[in-house]
């Protein structure tokens, strides 16, 4: 089933990203990753287009992530994968 996805992020790399290992994860974590398609070279820069992912940064939050209570929300995580 094909998501409908109204905003896109365009990243560029010095990099290229290995887009089998992408695939991989897209057929792995499924709804839970962002699509992801290379669109070539801008000069020496590797331009991709991501799906937009709704919620916050993982940036703004992974202080939160790593507290005491750490192990219980990884416990929790898991579980919710699990289901």
């Amino acid at each position: 089933m094909e998501r409908p996805q109204a905003f896109k992020v365009v990243q560029f790399q010095a990099a290229e990203l290995d887009m089998m290992q992408l695939r991989l994860i897209e057929q792995v974590y499924d709804k839970f990753v962002p699509r992801c398609l290379y669109y070539g070279l801008l000069g020496v820069l590797h331009v991709y287009v991501w799906d937009w992912v709704p919620g916050p940064a993982f940036c703004q939050v992974q202080r939160e992530m790593f507290t005491v209570d750490a192990e219980r929300r990884l416990s929790q995580t898991v579980e919710d994968f699990a289901r």
